[in-house]
């Protein structure tokens, strides 16, 4: 390495600090400069008119509000999905049998009927 090279690593290292050291008077952090660089960048994009800046924001902030709600209801679909993950094998074994929604409706009235005259039954037999 030579000693241009050198320099211009201290140099390199001197500037991040210093702008570290800015940045935190301000009580900013270097995690926070893509962000700050992004709003500066917005504001002349604007050409620095307050009202379009406001304007810039807002719809900035709104869309920051969106893409919030639509994670949570992805995470929240993720989740539902998750808990019926067990039943997609049993689901498709039933169709490839043929059997359908009216089967499966039918069968479930006449397994609850069952169950219902069974349990009425042991209960009689309890109380009794």
């Amino acid at each position: 390495m030579t000693l241009t090279n050198k320099k211009a690593d201290l140099q390199t290292i001197n500037e991040y600090n210093k702008s570290k050291d800015e940045l935190s008077k301000h009580r900013l952090f270097t995690e926070d400069a893509t962000r700050l660089i992004s709003n500066l960048q917005t504001i002349r994009r604007t050409g620095y008119d307050p009202k379009k800046i406001v304007g810039e924001f807002s719809c900035i902030k709104s869309l920051k509000q969106r893409e919030k709600e639509l994670r949570n209801n992805c995470r929240m679909l993720e989740m539902r999905a998750a808990k019926y993950n067990h039943i997609l094998p049993i689901s498709e074994q039933i169709i490839s049998f043929g059997i359908g929604f009216e089967e499966l409706l039918a069968f479930h009235a006449a397994a609850t009927e069952r169950l219902g005259c069974i349990i009425y039954r042991w209960i009689q037999l309890v109380i009794m």
